[in-house]
């Protein structure tokens, strides 16, 4: 089996683990820390489009492993015209078009997209590369996503980012809620990779969210995960907007 077929059976493995430890009906809108996590991404993902001066309003958008397809909805939410999604996981894609009838949905490979050159206008990613651990893997999707995306357009990239010293302290005291993500094993994507996977884009970015155990840790206080998130050596995500030269 090649490397890139070896690490989707892994990635669906480890997802449909997840799905299923869920359990029935569960939601995680009753985390506060996600609900906080949800609602600092919204905000600033807004800004930074706005700021990188891509327009929304009419736009063709992708997401690169879109699960059952929230984000992608909000993209027409925002302002999109069309959006296209694609996920290795086909039950995920399942429950996908049945909330979502209004989406352009696919279940396969991001290694190997099924659209044209310069189809997109907005190109997105939310934690998807992070769960690539082989790095080819990993710049073969990012490459995929560059090919897809018209110049003038746009790269959106919401990740987990390498820990601050903070961070890794309170990690070694102890964990209050168990890994990030559910358990679902995450590289970290550095700066110097997006640069790289994405060359001569112009890059915007800025650090977003709440370490999932200070937040669980204010939430017990029974303080709002909020103070958290506004310490940004406690933040464990990176919101990136990359913008791909005019052509």
């Amino acid at each position: 089996m090649d490397p890139a077929a070896h690490e989707a059976e892994r990635i669906r493995a480890e997802y449909r683990r997840r799905d299923a430890a869920g359990g029935p009906g569960s939601s995680p809108w009753l985390d506060p820390v996600y609900r906080v996590a949800l609602q600092e991404l919204e905000w600033t993902l807004l800004d930074l489009v706005r700021r990188a001066g891509v327009p929304l309003a009419g736009a063709r958008a992708l997401e690169v492993g879109c699960g059952s397809g929230y984000f992608l909805s909000r993209l027409l939410d925002y302002g999109a015209a069309e959006a296209a999604g694609i996920d290795l996981v086909e039950e995920r894609i399942a429950v996908a078009r049945q909330r979502y009838p209004r989406l352009e949905l696919v279940a396969g490979d991001a290694t190997s997209l099924p659209w044209p050159d310069e189809s997109f206008g907005l190109v997105t990613q939310f934690t998807c590369l992070s769960s690539v651990l082989d790095p080819a893997v990993r710049g073969a999707i990012a490459a995929e996503m560059w090919r897809v995306l018209a110049p003038g357009g746009a790269v959106v990239s919401y990740d987990v980012r390498p820990p601050s010293w903070p961070v890794r302290a309170l990690r070694r005291v102890g964990s209050l809620r168990g890994p990030a993500g559910g358990g679902t094993p995450a590289q970290p994507v550095a700066l110097e990779e997006l640069r790289a996977w994405f060359p001569g884009g112009e890059l915007t970015h800025r650090s977003v969210g709440v370490d999932a155990d200070v937040g669980g840790l204010l939430a017990r206080l029974r303080l709002s995960p909020r103070l958290g998130a506004r310490v940004p050596a406690l933040r464990v995500h990176e919101l990136a907007v990359v913008r791909k030269e005019a052509g």
